[in-house]
């Protein structure tokens, strides 16, 4: 059965990272949670949503809140859950099983990277 909780896409299962992607040949990778960010953003907005709501009903602040702390329990429980993945910046392909010595060499991801490997090729 395929696990809900992991990101979508063409996936690779390896030890070792390899020099360059096997589908694009792009040299560039970031780690991230192996974890859809959907779910949680779905968190964060339901919390948000009935911490207005009893915002508005004038509550106390300790109930007002809970549900954004009960929202950050849950994003932890998941975080600590979840392994790294390796991506790459050009295709998205995303490398599992990789060895955590492996996964300690990369970067998270970084906007200004990402950006400049879409706009280059729209450039050329």
């Amino acid at each position: 059965m395929k696990n809900l909780f992991l990101l979508s896409g063409d996936s690779v299962s390896t030890n070792k990272m390899p020099e360059q992607c096997p589908r694009c040949s792009g040299k560039s990778f970031y780690k991230q949670k192996d974890f859809k960010r959907s779910i949680g953003l779905s968190v964060v907005f339901s919390a948000s949503a009935v911490t207005c709501l009893l915002f508005f009903q004038r509550r106390e602040w300790l109930v007002v809140w809970s549900p954004m702390l009960v929202a950050l329990f849950i994003d932890r429980f998941f975080a600590s859950r979840s392994k790294d993945a390796a991506l790459c910046y050009d295709c998205a392909l995303i490398f599992r099983e990789l060895e955590p010595s492996e996964i300690d060499k990369l970067d998270p991801f970084d906007l200004e990277v990402f950006d400049r490997h879409q706009y280059s090729e729209r450039q050329e």
